[in-house]
């Protein structure tokens, strides 16, 4: 809580709340009630958020050591200051965390061994945190695996190149990563699970069943695609599935309907010969996946710096003065829900029409309900689009003469008119 305080957070009905979501009572087994005295509740919410929040300090300890080590500043080093470090012979060291999960990186076993027994201290004496020995130690990563969030890391040596200016071989190093044996295991029993779950599913309902299986699938693809090697684990996991699929599932076609329009995300992986159809639906595969790059995000974008917040702007390209007057300006019958979902919408949209792409103007900004017939659902943030007052008044034109009038002069693409179709389908007009 003192940390909180101290990071600029002084707003005390929050404080508050997180002080009794950390006190809050836990019924044991034997219907026993306690109160904790240390630590979050295991498994809520509020613990990862916390842990960012208590080790934000052995950050920036870590980084003083090395990153943003005192005497960069002193010297006012600008460029090349890593250079400019491993001449001081400062131990080298970079940490990478998510959470209360995190790894040291060093060059040296020496360095290693000394900078273990100093965060350990550390984190004791400053902030009354015990590592544990289970989970801690040392990894030469040029030898073995280490894990870190469902992945296992590894330095590997890449095929060295010879350069026709210097013929001696160089060995370049750099990182190989594959999904942990333990994760793959869980992966490959979630997904033959959720598979059984298609066994005898009747057409009425297998679109929804497809959908939701895909669902899974394309998450575990997104989560793990950091891994280099997900290409070859993730088969692994294909093999075995394809044929539980073939020898349980029946009415399994290889090759789509004549009239199968695949979908965004179908067309992922419409060019995979691992595809299946079930009832003319597209099921998609887990082991067509590619490995992406892990990219560092710019540390400059933040909510909580004046400077961050008005690069992120910058990013998302919503006009602050609009997005004032959208926060401000709700008329009186409009439900509390459509006038927070349309702020969120603005900035989704990146404050252009979602018809014709161009920007909003003041005062010009239409909440448009895709579908306005869907009940209670009618204001939810799915249903909702922000378009221009043209769009708008095209869409909600019932005579269809008239709308197509109004788009006359104004260059439109098969995409904006699907849309605007679409719309005038939901209002039982005539589309154009």
């Amino acid at each position: 809580m003192r940390q909180l305080w101290k990071m600029g957070i002084h707003d005390k009905k929050l404080l508050a709340i997180i002080h009794a979501m950390l006190k809050a009572p836990i019924i044991l087994a034997d219907g026993t009630k306690i109160h904790p005295e240390r630590g979050t509740p295991q498994g809520a919410i509020l613990s990862p958020l916390l842990s960012l929040i208590v080790l934000n300090d052995l950050d920036w300890w870590i980084a003083n050591q090395w990153e943003e080590h005192p005497f960069i500043k002193e010297e006012k080093v600008s460029t090349n200051k890593w250079k400019v470090l491993r001449k001081q012979k400062l131990r080298e060291v970079h940490i990478v965390r998510y959470a209360d999960d995190f790894k040291l990186f060093c060059r040296t076993r020496k360095d290693a061994e000394a900078i273990l027994d100093e965060t350990s201290e550390w984190l004791l004496k400053n902030l009354k945190l015990e590592t544990s020995p289970e989970k801690s130690g040392i990894t030469d990563l040029k030898r073995n695996y280490t894990e870190f969030l469902g992945l296992e890391l590894k330095v590997a040596n890449r095929k060295a190149n010879i350069s026709p200016k210097k013929p001696s071989r160089k060995r370049e190093w750099t990182t190989t990563s594959r999904v942990k044996p333990k994760a793959l295991k869980r992966l490959k029993q979630s997904l033959a699970e959720e598979a059984d779950k298609l066994i005898n599913v009747p057409e009425s309902k297998a679109k929804y069943a497809v959908q939701f299986y895909n669902s899974v699938v394309e998450g575990m693809q997104n989560y793990y695609s950091l891994a280099s090697q997900i290409s070859t684990d993730f088969q692994d996991i294909q093999r075995e599935l394809r044929l539980r699929m073939h020898n349980r599932i029946k009415g399994l076609k290889n090759k789509p309907p004549e009239d199968f329009k695949p979908s965004k995300t179908d067309m992922r992986y419409v060019k995979s010969k691992q595809v299946r159809y079930l009832h003319g639906y597209m099921i998609h595969p887990i082991g067509y996946v590619k490995a992406r790059n892990a990219m560092m995000p710019n540390r400059e974008l933040c909510n909580y710096t004046e400077s961050g917040r008005a690069l992120l702007k910058i990013k998302l390209g919503a006009p602050e003065a609009i997005l004032q007057w959208l926060a401000r300006s709700s008329p009186p019958n409009m439900p509390v829900e459509e006038a927070d979902n349309r702020i969120s919408a603005f900035s989704a949209q990146k404050g252009k029409c979602s018809i014709f792409g161009t920007p909003l103007e003041m005062g010009g900004v239409v909440v448009l309900r895709k579908n306005p017939h869907m009940g209670k659902d009618v204001s939810r943030y799915r249903n909702l689009t922000l378009v221009s007052v043209l769009a708008a008044g095209i869409i909600n034109e019932p005579d269809p003469d008239m709308a197509r009038s109004m788009l006359i002069g104004i260059p439109i693409g098969q995409n904006a008119l699907k849309a605007i179709n679409k719309y005038r389908k939901y209002r039982k007009f005539q589309i154009l």
